[in-house]
């Protein structure tokens, strides 16, 4: 699957650079049991962002997630966890931007998590769908489709 070919790759990535790794297969299950527990060193999880919102991406690292299936990364620094309650108080959108801005500096900076890839969705439509436009988040809004009368 998609994951296993991540996986792959990842490992001859960093046998290049010198790094030796062994792959631990786990179900979701233990995945989850074994990061909670802080057991695992590198995992391979999948999210998507559901709305275009920079406080929800920026939760998955708040330290009171840590140890949960939100941060399986165990990611805790008490200066992130400041400037992401005043992300989420903040209401002016230029305020939010500096304060996302700077919460991506200390994950740039910190790297507990690193994106591997994207998913891509194709839809095809018929000519007599209206109301069908792409939106980053939800590929198959549906229920913006409306059928038109056919010529």
């Amino acid at each position: 699957g998609r994951y296993d070919d991540a996986l792959f790759r990842l490992l001859a990535n960093l046998a290049q650079i010198g790094v030796k790794c062994r792959a631990q297969p786990n179900t979701y299950l233990q995945l989850q049991e074994r990061a909670a527990r802080g057991e695992t060193q590198i995992l391979l999880q999948g999210w998507t962002l559901d709305r275009p919102d920079a406080a929800m991406a920026f939760t998955l690292f708040h330290s009171e997630n840590r140890g949960t299936s939100v941060n399986l990364s165990q990611f805790s620094d008490p200066a992130y966890d400041e400037l992401y309650q005043r992300l989420r108080g903040e209401a002016d959108p230029a305020a939010r931007a500096a304060l996302a801005a700077a919460l991506a500096r200390i994950l740039n900076d910190r790297v507990p998590a690193i994106p591997l890839d994207h998913k891509v969705g194709y839809v095809l439509l018929q000519p007599w769908l209206s109301g069908a436009a792409s939106h980053s988040f939800d590929l198959i809004a549906c229920k913006f489709y409306r059928l038109v009368d056919r010529p």
